[in-house]
C-alpha cells in the first residue's frame, strides 16, 4: 500500500525581537505521495511567501516570515502562521516586539553662562531599543552618542556646547535621535553674550 503524504513542521515559534524583520520555518513531507498545502495569518503586520504549495515524498520547503513595524504602537505582538494541508494540520506562532522612542525635554535653550544640559531617553515599547544621536553644528555634542535601553528603563544624554570662536549671537541646532522604535529631532539654542571688560579696582590714588 502507498504511504499517504504527511506534514511535519519542527519549528514551533519564531520571534523576530524588536529589530529583525524576516525569518523562515521549514515545512516537510514526512510521508509519501504530494503534500498540498496552504498557510494563512491573521494580523496586517506579518506576511508568509509562498502562501501554498507542493511538497514530494521526503522533501520540504521553507517558507519565508515578514514582520513590518511601519506604524505600529510600541508594544508586544503575536500572530499564528496556521497550516492546513492533505496529510495534516499545525501552526508556527510568531512573536515581534516594537521598541519606542521618547525624548525628554522636546527642546532645549542654553543661556550664556549654560554649558551642559541632559536629554533623557525612554522606552515606551517592547523589546531593546537601540538609538543613535546625531548633531548638526561643531559647538554641538551629545554624550553618549549612541545607546541601548530595555522596555519601560531610561537614559541620560548629556549635552555639551562650547562657543569658543564665536561671535556673539543667537545659535540654533538640532540633535536627532533615529532608533527602531522611531525617530526624534530636539532643536537647541544657545546664546554667545557680548564680550565684556572687568577693572579691578576701578579708581587708583597716588600719594604725594
Amino acid at each position: 500500500t502507498l504511504s499517504m503524504p504527511e506534514l511535519s513542521i519542527i519549528t514551533n515559534f519564531v520571534s523576530f525581537g524588536a529589530t529583525e524583520t524576516q525569518k523562515s520555518f521549514a515545512i516537510s513531507n514526512t510521508g509519501g505521495g504530494d503534500l498540498i498545502w496552504d498557510a494563512t495569518v491573521k494580523e496586517p503586520w506579518v506576511s508568509i511567501n509562498p502562501a501554498s504549495g507542493t511538497v514530494g515524498t521526503g522533501g520540504s520547503i521553507n517558507v519565508i516570515v515578514t514582520v513590518s513595524r511601519d506604524d505600529i504602537v510600541p508594544g508586544f505582538y503575536t500572530d499564528k502562521v496556521v497550516v492546513t494541508s492533505n496529510g495534516g494540520d499545525d501552526s508556527v506562532d510568531i512573536f515581534m516586539s516594537v521598541a519606542g522612542l521618547s525624548a525628554t525635554p522636546e527642546s532645549l535653550t542654553f543661556a550664556a553662562t549654560e554649558d551642559q544640559k541632559t536629554i533623557t531617553i525612554s522606552n515606551t515599547g517592547a523589546g531593546t531599543l537601540n538609538w543613535l544621536a546625531t548633531d548638526n553644528r561643531l559647538w554641538l555634542t551629545p554624550t553618549p552618542a549612541n545607546g541601548a535601553v530595555e522596555p519601560n528603563l531610561s537614559m541620560d544624554v548629556t549635552v555639551t556646547v562650547s562657543r569658543i570662536g564665536l561671535a556673539p549671537g543667537e545659535y540654533a541646532g538640532t540633535i536627532l535621535f533615529t532608533s527602531n522604535g522611531g525617530n526624534v529631532a530636539i532643536p537647541v539654542t544657545m546664546f554667545v553674550a557680548n564680550p565684556t571688560i572687568s577693572v579691578n579696582p576701578e579708581a587708583l590714588t597716588f600719594g604725594s
